[in-house]
Formats: structure tokens, sequence, C-alpha cells
């Protein structure tokens, strides 16, 4: 992935605490260069960690 961008270092970058659902993020895949929305990251990692399933259980046991 890329250090920086137009030129400016990741350090120098405003930081933040929040995400909007159309913020990207960039992903290195073989060389290449791919961006992915924060929505749909996060529906990846749920779907491929089973979050949802967890957290239905939890609720399920905690109410």
């Amino acid at each position: 992935m890329a250090d920086n961008t137009t030129g400016v270092t990741i350090a120098e970058l405003t930081p933040t605490t929040a995400l909007s659902s159309a913020d990207r993020f960039e992903v290195d895949r073989k060389g290449g260069a791919y961006s992915i929305t924060y929505v749909n990251l996060v529906a990846q990692i749920d779907q491929s960690l089973g979050i949802t399933e967890l957290a239905d259980a939890l609720t399920n046991i905690i109410g």
C-alpha cells in the first residue's frame, strides 16, 4: 500500500475518530491497488468472521 496520498505522508493527514459510509480504504492485491468503502469492508469482515451470528447468539443468551 502507498505510504502517502497526493504527496502528503500518512503522518501529515488529519486524524479522525469517525468513519463515513463513503470513506474508502486502499487494498494492495498482488501488486495492484484497489479501494473498498468502509461499509463494504465491514460487511466483508462481518461475513468472513460470522460476527452477525455471534452477535445474535450473544443477544439470545444475554437478552
